[in-house]
């Protein structure tokens, strides 16, 4: 899709050929996150013939390349599951920076994956269930998408409160890490938040532990 901007939606028209001798059938089509959505414009396509898969991708919260996979189930005997991926590089949008838009992954159709899986969890469980999906479930980062948060020393009384700081309140360099506390327009209250800190404190503790 190349350049666009953040916080937009962006579309592409994937085509489907039927190469084979008998009708293909587009039994379902889906992505693992919420922003990104396929939908079937044509669920039967006869031999020879030509359908389209229209797929919306909202880059709210998003900076630099971005991938989103669509997997296809469809009655194709030799290939039944087909993943096909939507590519954008989204502009930064540092310096514009509004209030008003801090929580946009709250809302709609992201709130699905930012929000409702982590209510009434704490710790561990609120960590894989909003944090893992950017900085990786070993806590580690992911190259391109979010820095580690472990190891670190959290026994470190200002390290610890700027933690608590860019959790609740977002990150100034990284323009895909929004306030998460209810101040900011998040799901989260300081018990959660302090919760985040206190795993990744123990996590931390693991992993700068002396080896035998």
């Amino acid at each position: 899709m190349g350049i666009v901007d953040e916080g937009v939606e962006i579309t592409h028209v994937f085509k489907i050929e039927n190469h084979g001798e008998k009708k293909l059938l587009i039994k379902t089509a889906f992505s693992t996150c919420g922003c990104t959505i396929p939908h079937i414009k044509d669920k039967e396509i006869p031999p020879g013939g030509t359908g389209n898969l229209e797929v919306v991708m909202n880059t709210s919260m998003k900076q630099g390349d971005v991938t989103k996979p669509i997997e296809i189930h469809t009655n194709d005997p030799v290939t039944p599951v087909s993943t096909l991926y939507i590519k954008a590089h989204v502009k930064s949008p540092h310096g514009a920076l509004g209030t008003d838009r801090t929580a946009a992954i709250f809302k709609g159709r992201c709130a699905a994956c930012h929000v409702a899986k982590g209510i009434g969890k704490e710790g561990e469980d609120l960590f894989f269930a909003d944090c893992a999906m950017c900085h990786g479930y070993r806590a580690k980062g992911v190259p391109a998408v979010a820095p580690a948060l472990i190891p670190f020393d959290y026994h470190d009384k200002d390290f610890a409160e700027s933690m608590k700081r860019i959790i609740s309140h977002g990150s100034k360099v990284h323009r895909s890490m929004p306030g998460y506390s209810k101040d900011a327009g998040g799901p989260l209250d300081e018990k959660s938040i302090d919760s985040l800190i206190d795993f990744l404190r123990a996590k931390s503790d693991v992993e700068l532990k002396p080896k035998n």
